[in-house]
């Protein structure tokens, strides 16, 4: 059982106040913080970032809990909870950027920033690499590292490394850190759901933190891509006979092509069932699990079974990988004797 944190369900609002200002002037930025969740409402945080007009940047600027804001605190009636926090600066020429504010809440933080809150979806399965800008400067020696937030959980510290050049690498065992051309990269071998969350590359020079990086990465079960059908029996055979039922199972997909399983059904004549009559796992097919070329993953399963006239009926054979459940086309079997009657 996979316990996660519950669904947000907000949305992270900023009324627009840019322009010009002049030095020593207040400017009141403001966050609209709404959800349905009572409970992320409760435990929210806001966090105001600030990316200069030169890019650089955003650099963590300021801190607001819950208790700092304007909230509506009722639970009654349909209404969403609501909270407007505002951050006040006066302001220097050296204060001049975009302002954003990000909310953590439940497990996940939500970022109004244009060009930092991406997202990317991967299939479950595959490798997915992340990479993070990297500079070197004489007279600087930040250092950068990468943090992910999954729901439910507190962040998580996968890997640092210098802005120089530097061969170091931090392995766990299906996530990689290291140093690229000019990146920091974090490298998901064998990515799973699980693995759904926020991702940031921070960089931290003495006591200030610079977020380089964000990203939202979403992992989904992976197209199993695949075909199922069953060679055409459909008959009339005498009680006692043997039948051999085929099911064929093709698909482009390793990952599902590795963990699928056959199971056989059987309809009776009188629309009874369907009922479950046999299982097979995929090392009980003839199977070609070559991996090389162009062509398709593709295996045999066979269910081989002696006639009796209680087991005439329509067999389907279903393929269940990725998640899903594929049927193949049916084949009716009859009993001759019945049909002489």
């Amino acid at each position: 059982m996979r316990l996660s944190g519950p669904d947000p369900d907000m949305t992270v609002l900023s009324p627009d106040v840019s322009g010009p200002v002049d030095s020593g002037d207040s400017v009141d930025l403001q966050c609209w913080v709404q959800t349905q969740n009572i409970q992320c409402f409760e435990e929210h945080k806001v966090w105001w970032f600030r990316s200069g007009l030169d890019q650089s940047g955003p650099a963590l600027v300021y801190t607001q809990r819950n208790s700092s804001g304007q909230c509506d605190r009722s639970t009654e009636g349909p209404a969403p909870h609501k909270c407007l926090y505002t951050f006040s600066k006066s302001m220097s020429p050296s204060d001049a950027g975009t302002y954003h504010c990000a909310v953590a809440a439940c497990g996940l933080m939500l970022l109004e920033m244009e060009t930092q809150s991406l997202s990317q979806t991967y299939g479950a399965g595959e490798t997915v690499t992340l990479s993070c800008p990297r500079s070197f400067k004489p007279i600087e020696t930040p250092t950068l590292h990468w943090i992910r937030v999954l729901s439910g959980n507190s962040p998580e510290f996968l890997g640092g490394t210098y802005s120089f050049e530097y061969k170091g690498a931090n392995n766990t065992p299906r996530t990689i850190t290291k140093q690229g051309d000019g990146t920091f990269d974090l490298i998901i071998q064998q990515s799973d759901l699980t693995d759904t969350g926020f991702y940031y590359c921070v960089k931290v020079q003495r006591l200030k933190m610079d977020l380089q990086f964000g990203i939202f990465l979403k992992l989904k079960d992976p197209d199993p891509d695949m075909t199922v059908q069953s060679p055409d029996v459909s008959g009339p055979v005498d009680s006692g006979d043997s039948v051999d039922l085929q099911c064929w199972v093709q698909t482009q997909n390793t990952q599902c092509f590795q963990e699928h399983m056959v199971w056989w059904f059987r309809s009776g004549l009188d629309q009874s069932g369907p009922a479950l009559v046999y299982t097979q796992r995929n090392s009980s097919g003839q199977c070609d699990r070559s991996t090389e070329g162009p062509a398709p993953h593709k295996c045999l399963y066979t269910f081989s079974k002696s006639m009796s006239p209680s087991d005439a009926g329509t067999y389907h054979c279903a393929v269940a990988a990725c998640g899903l459940m594929l049927f193949g086309n049916g084949n009716t079997v009859t009993d001759k004797g019945r049909e002489r009657l």
